[in-house]
């Protein structure tokens, strides 16, 4: 198990009171791990990066509540939403210090068992994690640890149930098992049953959402439509459509403006982005600011590799020249890398990039920015290229 812990993030131990239990989020009850949103916002300013802006938007009941409304999943319409609550998303485990996921919340069912409490673990991958199902039964383990920690040993009720769910928001399909059990060797029938089951809701941005399950005020649907669009004219039509949703959700502004701020980032990927921080002045300000930089294929020559480094031109986009096809390829790599290990190590691959003319080469490299679990990995691989 400990092996299996490894997978998961890891923060340093702190005492933990084994008789509590896992309250709800809230201003009275702040969880170590589950910053206000002001605090996940400021940061989010500081330095834009893929968790952070997520967080500051599905770390908020209205949002979190339109995005379970617009999944394609039965168990989902079986939910009381307006019982939806936020819980820690650490858990502290005996000789494994303090395992940290993305986010948690827990919700009623309706009806007839509306008594009964499900819990959800959220999680956001920006890039395909093979071995996402053993992370994912990783964190349900330790939940419902946490769970059984906080009982009396006599305590003979079952267990709430804890549902994992994957928000996949990267460009490449999702590629990777859903099921814990495919990820090990096949066994003979009669030992079968006795090998570890879990499975996890997977969620894709690239998608559209089935029709029915995302009405014209689901936030959690534009804000995704945004995400995915690729075209200035397709950018700026799930924009306006979010930004008309949370006008009547004030709160839900200055999160979106965070989140909306780091779509921009990661799409322009060079150049300074001076966006306002107050709402009055965001709507024109950011409409001057994407027709400064426009990021379509079209206009910037990014060229997207699909099925791990095949490269065709965006939908629209044609390839104008070799060497434009080069400079958006790298450019699409260095801000890949910046999203999974940050602007110091973005920096070096650019830097290597620079020199290298060769397109398998620059997809290599892409490939390597995928997999490679660490930095420390990602440079090793390229200082031995």
């Amino acid at each position: 198990m400990i092996n299996l812990m490894n997978r998961i993030r890891k923060v340093p131990t702190r005492e933990s009171d084994p008789g509590s239990s896992p309250d709800p989020v809230s201003a009275e009850n702040p969880a170590t791990d589950a910053p206000t949103v002001g605090e996940m916002v400021d940061r989010l300013w500081e330095n834009p990066r893929h968790d952070a802006a997520y967080k500051a938007v599905f770390g908020q009941r209205e949002p979190m509540a339109d995005f379970l409304r617009m999944m394609d999943a039965d168990w989902t319409d079986e939910l009381d939403l307006e019982t939806l609550e936020r819980l820690p998303s650490e858990h502290v485990l005996e000789n494994l210090g303090k395992l940290v996921g993305d986010l948690a919340w827990r919700v009623r069912y309706t009806g007839d068992r509306s008594w009964q409490y499900i819990h959800l673990h959220f999680e956001l991958q920006s890039t395909v994690d093979p071995n996402m199902a053993l992370r994912m039964l990783g964190y349900a383990y330790a939940g419902y640890t946490g769970m059984a920690r906080n009982r009396h040993p006599d305590d003979a009720r079952l267990f709430e149930p804890i549902v994992s769910i994957v928000l996949h928001t990267g460009d490449e399909a999702w590629t990777a098992k859903r099921e814990m059990a495919e990820l090990i060797q096949p066994v003979r029938d009669s030992v079968g049953h006795l090998v570890p089951r879990l499975s996890y809701e997977l969620v894709e941005q690239r998608a559209k959402p089935e029709p029915g399950h995302a009405d014209g005020d689901n936030f959690a649907a534009a804000l995704l439509a945004e995400g995915r669009s690729l075209s200035l004219e397709e950018t700026r039509k799930a924009h306006r459509m979010a930004w008309a949703i949370v006008e009547s959700r004030p709160h839900l502004k200055v999160p979106y403006m965070g989140w909306s701020r780091y779509n921009l980032h990661r799409r322009v990927r060079e150049g300074r982005i001076e966006l306002p921080e107050t709402p009055d002045e965001w709507p024109a300000v950011w409409e001057e600011t994407v027709k400064k930089f426009g990021w379509d294929a079209e206009e910037r020559g990014i060229v997207k590799g699909e099925a791990r480094g095949i490269v065709k031109g965006e939908a629209r986009g044609i390839v104008k020249g070799e060497a434009q096809a080069l400079d958006g390829v790298r450019r699409h790599v260095v801000g890949e890398v910046r999203d999974r290990f940050g602007a110091e190590v973005a920096d070096q691959a650019q830097a290597f990039l620079a020199g290298v003319g060769r397109m398998e080469r620059i997809l290599a490299v892409h490939g390597w920015a995928l997999t490679c679990q660490s930095q420390t990995e990602l440079l090793d691989r390229i200082a031995s290229a």
